[in-house]
């Protein structure tokens, strides 16, 4: 259980709306960010909080090191198609609470009772009250959202469940 240099960690490349991270990042002024983008899909204009910290074109290594030191992980995206699906569960897979936008194809990675991960496009002020509540929960509750994550996702993305399905579309035929 990590207090002291905790952050939230963003990144990927398709897809983020970087513009409503840093909204969030300026509602939360006592919470550390840490983000990787692409330079190319960075908007140079875009005003960075103090808070926030902005690493552009890492390699696959210190990215996911960043990830795996950070303390929650957040993908916020901009348009209703399929992106950041690998972020997402390598974020889980490492036992890290996730918050994303609420689109058809991120949902199915949370149980029902886990619909709280899942957040509005563009609302900066319900993505702050998600990030504090998990900002400000106790050891118990955070590991336990991050192994409830885990094997939800274990359970039903397994490679095994993936044969077992497509065994069953097969037999459908």
């Amino acid at each position: 259980w990590k207090q002291e240099n905790r952050y939230c960690f963003s990144g990927g490349r398709a897809n983020r709306d970087w513009s409503l991270l840093m909204k969030i990042a300026a509602l939360c002024p006592h919470i550390p960010f840490r983000v990787v983008s692409a330079r190319a899909d960075w908007d140079s204009n875009l005003e960075i909080p103090s808070n926030v910290q902005v690493f552009f074109d890492l390699g696959p290594e210190d990215y996911y090191q960043l990830l795996q030191q950070s303390y929650l992980s957040l993908y916020p995206l901009k348009e209703n198609r399929v992106s950041g699906l690998i972020n997402i569960l390598k974020s889980i897979q490492m036992g890290k609470p996730v918050l994303t936008t609420d689109i058809s194809f991120t949902r199915i990675y949370f149980s029902q009772q886990h619909q709280d991960c899942l957040l509005p496009f563009g609302d900066s002020s319900l993505w702050k009250t998600a990030i504090e509540r998990l900002w400000n929960c106790g050891k118990d509750e955070y590991e336990g959202l991050g192994k409830e994550l885990q094997e939800y996702v274990k359970r039903n993305f397994s490679p095994q469940q993936a044969v077992q399905q497509l065994d069953r579309i097969m037999k459908e035929k």
